[in-house]
């Protein structure tokens, strides 16, 4: 019997084994069929518009033609020469110029970065007659492509200021990209810089592979079919000193909600669920840099934030975690801690309500270096923020022997050298090379743990205030609580002139609710009432929870006329419109 259970054993085996080969060689057929139809597919694409470019040429359209440091392209079949770095057109009887200024080389065409006016990141073209196209070898880029110049890849800061949340903010508005990161929305990093060790970061706006420079084949002319040029500034909050000392932009628009809403959309692309709180309970995050501007007590200053806060300290760096990891990390954190350098940018993944706590070498002003009090301190952001700075030169450990671009002097006169290491403060300068900024920015501090706690504990303190006053939500009042609906304009404005048991002249205003409000689940419909008598000046304003409203007049004059607006308010904070001309109400 056992025989038997051997053979039948085998017989199956053979069997599977042949139904496996079977469905392997059926497997590799059908692979073989969508190979060829795919390749068929991108073959005629590749057809097609290559026709395109050769036969209809190139078209641009730019919005605010008047402002090169806020005007965006689009163009249809914009062609790009990698040997030349040359941004190419062909203009042919079908091509159309919208918008494109006459002197679109002074000094550019557009910005292509973030960052205003920067030399180095113009966006332009060279002019070709369409017959010319059909002496290049083309390879085409399908469908639409978002194409600029990434800043400074290499430092986490520009990377998020600069090139992330622009992106963000470019396809969500600019673009009307409804799920980014899902969207069909190619990209293309036209700069030259090699992809970087933030490449996931960047990588996770599309689901196709960027398009870099320095990858492109250099004998070959690239066509995208459709590309935007450059970035939205609308995030931007910070300016690098290029023109004047660094600082705040004037003006800027930028809003945490914002900033909220991209740290969200990051977790979510890296699979980083972010709860309410912590699992194991609050923490604090010290940032910890390794080659240079170190903490030379840094146990120290763990052991005195985790005593303060009655929490655990963990300590980050580039060198022990990756980048998702620490976005992990600081999401959940109640404070972070951490030098004067790039990666507090993480600060924008920070969760309401949590604190923000600055290291400033010996003789760095945080007042004038100050891109992450700016973040901490945006409209709904809600993160408190407090800057510590080295008051005594004993504390510091400077590297004058190093290269001049991590802070060395030697290389300086010797009455420069005697006069960078009298200062006790580094005056306002430009970007980016000032010896002496180099010089105290990349000492190493030993912190004074007294003064830090005291500080540490200001910032505690905000932030218990903020719980106190808005709680730490997700969102940290930016969550709408799904759908907000502004109520329509009321209807039916009427009036009515009586008099009452006294014989006072009364005047009485009726009107019906807004036609979409039957729609609503509202807990609480208002109604914000304008009344102004002609001829005078003083506007009177009643809040009612009833559709009529009745008052007195001067009873003295024989003929008087009112005018009236009349305005929705849904729980007690979202206003519908008032009645585009003012009711008049004659007595």
């Amino acid at each position: 019997m056992p025989d038997m259970n051997r053979v039948l054993n085998f017989a199956l085996i053979c069997m599977m084994a042949a139904m496996f080969q079977q469905y392997l060689t059926i497997k590799g057929k059908l692979d073989d069929s969508k190979r060829l139809r795919d390749s068929s597919s991108e073959r005629e694409s590749h057809k097609t518009l290559l026709e395109s470019v050769q036969m209809q040429g190139s078209s641009v359209w730019c919005r605010w033609q008047h402002d090169q440091a806020v005007r965006l392209c689009w163009v249809h079949n914009l062609c790009y020469l990698p040997q030349q770095n040359e941004f190419v057109v062909f203009r042919g009887n079908k091509s159309r110029y919208h918008g494109v200024p006459d002197d679109r080389f002074s000094p550019a065409l557009q910005d292509f970065s973030s960052v205003r006016n920067h030399g180095a990141n113009h966006f332009n073209f060279a002019e070709y007659p369409l017959e010319a196209a059909r002496n290049f070898n083309v390879q085409v880029v399908p469908g639409v492509t978002l194409a600029f110049n990434r800043f400074k890849p290499d430092n986490l800061m520009h990377a998020i200021h600069d090139d992330l949340l622009p992106m963000y903010e470019t396809l969500l508005v600019d673009m009307q990209v409804p799920d980014v990161g899902a969207h069909d929305v190619r990209l293309a990093f036209m700069e030259g810089w090699d992809p970087g060790e933030y490449r996931q970061l960047y990588e996770i706006f599309s689901p196709h592979r960027p398009v870099y420079r320095n990858e492109l084949d250099w004998n070959a002319m690239v066509c995208f079919e459709k590309v935007h040029a450059g970035l939205s500034r609308a995030t931007t909050f910070y300016q690098y000193g290029f023109t004047e000392p660094q600082g705040p932009i004037e003006g800027s628009t930028a809003d945490g909600c914002v900033v909220r809403r991209f740290a969200e959309f990051v977790r979510m692309r890296l699979g980083i669920e972010l709860t309410a709180a912590a699992p194991d309970g609050e923490y604090v995050v010290l940032i910890s840099r390794r080659a240079n501007r170190q903490i030379l007590n840094e146990a120290e200053v763990a052991l005195a934030a985790a005593r303060t806060l009655g929490a655990r300290a963990i300590t980050v760096s580039p060198e022990t975690h990756d980048v998702p990891v620490m976005i992990a990390l600081v999401s959940r954190a109640a404070v972070v801690v951490g030098v004067h350098g790039a990666l507090l940018a993480l600060a924008a993944f920070m969760r309401p309500a949590a604190a923000l706590v600055e290291l400033f070498p010996y003789a760095v002003d945080p007042a004038h270096y100050a891109p992450y009090r700016t973040l901490a301190g945006l409209p709904r952001m809600r993160v408190a923020y407090r800057a510590w700075r080295v008051a005594s030169s004993h504390d510091a450990r400077a590297h004058p022997d190093a290269a001049p671009e991590r802070g060395g002097i030697r290389h300086l006169p010797a009455d420069e050298q005697r006069r960078i290491l009298a200062s006790e403060s580094v005056p306002r300068h430009l970007c980016c090379s000032d010896p002496e900024w180099l010089y105290r920015i990349y000492q190493d501090t030993h912190v004074d743990i007294p003064s830090f706690v005291a500080t540490l504990e200001e910032a505690v303190a905000e932030r218990r205030r903020m719980l106190e006053s808005g709680g730490d939500g997700e969102e940290g009042g930016c969550d709408e609580g799904g759908v907000v609906l502004s109520p329509g304009p009321v209807r039916d404005i009427e009036c009515d002139a009586s008099t009452d048991d006294a014989r006072r002249k009364l005047v009485g205003i009726t009107w019906r609710a807004p036609n979409n409000l039957a729609y609503f689940n509202v807990s609480v419909a208002q109604y914000e009432v304008l009344v102004r008598e002609r001829g005078k000046e003083d506007v009177n304003a009643f809040l009612l929870g009833t559709e009529n409203f009745t008052f007195a007049t001067d009873e003295t004059a024989a003929r008087q006329v009112y005018y009236v607006w009349v305005k929705c308010i849904v729980d007690k904070s979202v206003a519908g419109p008032f009645n585009d001309r003012a009711h008049e109400c004659e007595v």
